[in-house]
């Protein structure tokens, strides 16, 4: 017995073994190559015919550096006390199933809002979806949402629906085909209010494992009104007035330049859409494809007399760079509106958008209408730390007339900028980005989310 006890006290691979733990060194780390299974990293084929778009990334990426030192310690920082998950955990119950999140949302020149969000995954049946959205940004800024999916979750046919109604008094609107910087001696930006009603439902089938066949029906309903000012931009009665001679007959707005925005607008619309994605990884794919054909019918209601197909596509490929954590990102994606025969104009805010965090993020929300548009975007990534990512992007789009008419380089607008995602291995839940739009200024977005 006493050997045996002498044994053991010696053992070499005892796990409190200081000695043992020192020579095990610091973790591999992703973000320099380093490899778990303690393989040697190899350049990919190809790598030295990157180094031009690595010269040009050069300066983003010495920029998002400095800039990487507090973000990290912030995320040590959380890995240390585990504050963000001490607070889901007060948040949540029934085993994650049910629970209230924040919601916030900032994108400069528009007013801040937030609220929270309250989800029952067990509401409707294990493995199902529902939630409850609610934010404002004041009396006039009011935003509620509830959605759902009774379907469980992985099923091949899947059912979703939401109802959503949405109030703001500083909308932005340019025009009908403008490009900013507006010329001298036309009109500019302006704001507007608008009160919207939507029901949304979809059917999903999938008909492989990456394909996905979607039918849908929307019903909505608008009513606008004039907005404040705000952000240097006057209401847009203000601006896209009835005018008499040079003078603007007050409180009124010309249908010609402003389609639908004197008795608002309510629809019908069916719609139908395909979708595959052949990429590794919903959030840090390094390979595949993902492509998005869709088109909906718009029959309007009542005193709305317009009639319109909108038509869109989507597509992105994922190329790994190097180690498989740095990605180079390339989309495109275009809409096309088409209204029927005499019917009555398309109302404004039915046609093409561009500009926000989704697709033109150097320029104001919603700031480009058109009947057609067209962005493309090449967006680089690479981890920081953990779940915390870093981007650089360049977008580069605008709108067109009806069939594509004017479309060219006069047309479209750059812009560049870069920021920082915090993600799980599903979906991003909190983005903050910075944008530069050539001949618009600085743009600043950050937004929550947590639905999946």
């Amino acid at each position: 017995m006493l050997v045996a006890s002498t044994a053991r006290a010696a053992d070499p691979v005892d796990p409190v073994d200081p000695v043992v733990d020192d020579e095990r060194g610091p973790p591999p780390n992703p973000a320099r190559g380093e490899t778990y299974d303690g393989r040697p990293s190899r350049r990919p084929a190809g790598y030295w015919a990157l180094t031009p778009p690595r010269i040009l990334l050069a300066p983003f990426r010495f920029t998002f550096r400095l800039l990487e030192w507090p973000a990290r310690w912030a995320t040590e920082f959380e890995e240390r006390h585990h504050i963000g998950q001490r607070l889901v955990d007060m948040s949540t119950w029934g085993e994650g199933t049910i629970g209230i999140r924040p919601l916030f949302t900032y994108s400069l020149a528009f007013v801040p809002s937030g609220g929270l969000r309250f989800f029952h995954d067990r509401l409707q049946g294990r493995g199902t979806a529902f939630s409850i959205w609610a934010t404002t940004g004041g009396a006039d800024i009011v935003h509620t949402e509830l959605r759902g999916r009774p379907t469980r979750a992985g099923r091949p046919v899947q059912y979703t629906y939401a109802f959503a109604y949405d109030r703001r008094n500083d909308y932005l609107f340019a025009g009908i085909g403008n490009t900013t910087p507006v010329p001298a001696g036309t009109l500019g930006p302006s704001r507007y209010a608008a009160d919207q009603l939507d029901f949304f439902n979809s059917l999903q089938l999938r008909l492989a494992r990456p394909l996905w066949f979607s039918v849908g029906m929307q019903v909505g309903w608008r009513r606008f009104h004039d907005g404040r000012f705000y952000d240097g931009q006057p209401p847009i009665t203000e601006v896209y007035c009835v005018r008499v001679g040079p003078d603007c007959v007050p409180g009124t707005v010309d249908e010609a330049l402003v389609p639908g925005f004197n008795q608002g607008t309510q629809f019908v619309r069916p719609s139908a859409s395909l979708f595959l994605d052949l990429r590794d990884d919903p959030v840090r794919s390094a390979v595949g494809l993902i492509v998005e054909v869709g088109a909906d019918y718009s029959h309007g209601l009542g005193a709305d007399r317009s009639r319109y197909f909108r038509v869109h596509g989507s597509a992105g490929v994922p190329i790994r760079l190097w180690s498989r954590a740095h990605v180079l990102l390339l989309h495109v994606s275009t809409e096309l509106v088409a209204p029927l025969g005499s019917s009555a104009p398309v109302p404004f805010t039915e046609l093409a958008t561009l500009g926000g965090p989704n697709d033109l993020r150097g320029f104001r929300w919603q700031l480009f209408h058109g009947y057609s548009s067209f962005v493309a975007t090449a967006e680089y990534r690479w981890p920081i730390w953990m779940w915390l990512d870093g981007v650089v992007f360049v977008d580069y789009g605008g709108v067109f007339g009806k069939r594509y008419e004017g479309f060219g380089a006069a047309q479209m607008q750059p812009d560049v900028g870069g920021g920082f995602r915090v993600r799980t291995r599903a979906r991003f839940h909190l983005r903050v980005e910075v944008a530069y739009g050539f001949g618009e200024s600085w743009r600043l977005y950050i937004s929550t989310t947590d639905w999946p």
